[in-house]
């Protein structure tokens, strides 16, 4: 397992760069035809989703 230690402005920027990505990827797939680039493209934005998720999890305080 990779583990990066970001502070609080990086940690924005890889989010926002995720969510951009996201969502052009999201038109990418919606305009190609070719099944199996249309596939690819929805694993690397399953991937980025998945890379996003854990980001604002581990944001997120625990409640003691």
């Amino acid at each position: 397992m990779v583990q990066l230690n970001l502070d609080k402005d990086e940690a924005l920027v890889l989010t926002n760069m995720l969510e951009e990505c996201i969502i052009k990827l999201h038109q990418e797939i919606s305009m190609t035809e070719k099944p199996d680039y249309r596939q690819m493209l929805k694993t690397r934005q399953a991937l980025l989703m998945k890379i996003l998720k854990q980001m604002s999890v581990a944001k997120t305080p625990v409640a003691a």
